[in-house]
């Protein structure tokens, strides 16, 4: 190996063959641009001084944002919690509002099934009180003077005198009679297991009155409701004996020593009362709708007559031509004409829409159409003019009334006649039947159902002189030419 003499002591020669000698230069190479590898070379600190400083840099700021991120949604976390807290209150306030509003409905469900059967049983009610009060009048039972109805019991017509002694005055002997109806009416719903809201059930078979045996907790009274008489033999004694002794379970109207003391046959009376008004309950839950629906047109037809007979009763003092017994039937509803509207095809008179000269109004009134009246067949020719007379002063009473009011009073016309027959009236007075000479002979020789003690009374002489009365005051104001 070659040695530097100019190398320095203890040096040694690069094992290259270049000289490391002061003295001697050394030769290098341009090696830039090029790389050489050297193993074992120590890092480059400052590069990577730098890198770690850019690291350090970038995570400080993803961390920095993160915590600004998590910060902002725990904002908008705590916003949307009070949200839904406030929305976990509304919903329970509107569950509270559900139910409050649930219970009212079902409080105002309970009501309104309350009122629709309570509706339902005044109706029933009210059909069964039309169709006794019709019956009644069909069969010439009305109430009497002193106020006690009567009844026809067993074909017979007798006055039902309920409880009570002869030398009792009026009053008492009236407080007396109701306080025995309550206790008879309280024991027969009792005995048959209804309330006064149901209506009595319908009868067991021929024979059976009674539902379960003797001694059974849950037995019954089953009353036969077509005839009294079967009733009256099997279970009425029966019903008196237990009224008489219980009574006062019942109802305390009267004391069992008043009641011990009560003949039987007025408790009897007071018993058929009863079973008369249940009767007529059971029979109108049996009809149809149909036969309802027929019943109240009948009756809202009755009603029409009644108002107009009323009406001319009042006004009848001023025609001296009707003052005669003979024409006391002109007077009584079942002898008026039923009023009918106008059709659009029939022609009649309408009441004038132009004002009276007492109105200060300038407006018209409005026009109607009149009611058409059908006088019956039966009428005699000469009792049309008294009719139509009547019906003038009617209308004049009313028209000055109601002109007063600024109303007006629907006016009427007299239609064609109408085949109609005599009303029936068994147990009437004879003044409120139509007399035979107010009767057509040839319309009655026609008709001879109708030539019957129920339906024309006796004869009443009629004062010729009484139809030559002058006509005053024929003409009145706003009078329907019909009328004339």
């Amino acid at each position: 190996m070659f040695k530097d003499p100019f190398a320095a002591a203890g040096s040694e020669s690069d094992p290259s063959g270049r000289s490391s000698s002061p003295l001697v230069p050394r030769f290098t190479a341009d090696t830039s641009g090029a790389t050489l590898h050297r193993p074992n070379a120590p890092a480059n600190v400052s590069a990577g001084h730098a890198l770690n400083v850019t690291s350090s840099k970038a995570v400080a700021d993803t961390m920095a944002m993160l915590k600004d991120g998590l910060a902002e949604m725990h904002r908008k976390y705590g916003i949307h919690d009070a949200q839904l807290e406030a929305l976990e209150n509304n919903v329970s306030t509107i569950e509270g509002i559900y139910a409050d509003l649930s219970h009212d409905v079902g409080v105002l469900c309970a009501e309104n099934r309350a009122m629709i059967e309570t509706i339902n049983q005044c109706l029933s009610c009210i059909s069964r009180l039309e169709d006794e009060l019709e019956s009644l009048h069909e069969n010439g039972i009305a109430p009497s003077a002193d106020g006690i109805n009567t009844h026809d019991v067993d074909g017979q017509h007798k006055g039902i005198v309920m409880a009570g002694n002869d030398h009792d005055m009026a009053g008492g002997k009236k407080q007396r009679n109701n306080r025995l109806s309550n206790i008879v009416r309280a024991a027969m719903y009792h005995l048959i297991g209804i309330d006064s809201k149901t209506v009595p059930p319908s009868s067991l078979h021929e024979g059976v009155f009674w539902s379960g045996e003797v001694g059974d907790e849950n037995r019954a009274l089953r009353p036969n409701w077509e005839t009294w008489n079967v009733n009256k033999v099997a279970w009425v004694r029966e019903i008196v004996q237990k009224i008489q002794t219980d009574g006062m379970c019942w109802h305390s109207g009267l004391t069992s020593e008043q009641l011990q003391n009560m003949a039987m046959s007025d408790i009897e009376v007071a018993i058929n009362s009863v079973w008369e008004t249940m009767r007529a309950r059971v029979k109108a839950s049996q009809k149809s709708k149909a036969e309802h629906h027929v019943n109240k047109i009948k009756n809202r037809r009755t009603a029409r007559k009644k108002k107009p007979a009323s009406v001319k009763r009042s006004e009848m003092m001023f025609l001296l031509e009707l003052k005669g017994a003979e024409y006391d039937y002109l007077f009584d509803w079942k002898y008026q004409s039923t009023d009918e509207s106008q059709r659009s095809d029939q022609q009649g008179p309408i009441q004038s829409d132009a004002v009276s000269s007492d109105d200060d109004s300038d407006a018209p009134r409005s026009k109607t159409k009149p009611w058409i009246s059908h006088p019956p067949t039966y009428h005699l020719a000469a009792v049309e003019p008294l009719v139509v007379r009547l019906d003038q002063q009617v209308f004049r009473a009313h028209q000055r009334s109601n002109n007063a009011q600024g109303n007006t009073y629907h006016s009427h016309i007299r239609g064609a006649r109408a085949e109609k027959e005599l009303p029936s009236r068994k147990g009437a007075k004879a003044g409120a039947l139509i007399s035979r000479s107010q009767v057509s002979a040839g319309w009655l020789a026609a008709h001879p159902v109708n030539d019957l003690p129920s339906h024309i009374a006796m004869d009443v002489e009629v004062n010729e002189n009484e139809n030559d009365v002058d006509d005053e005051d024929g003409e009145g104001p706003q009078i329907d030419p019909a009328l004339q």
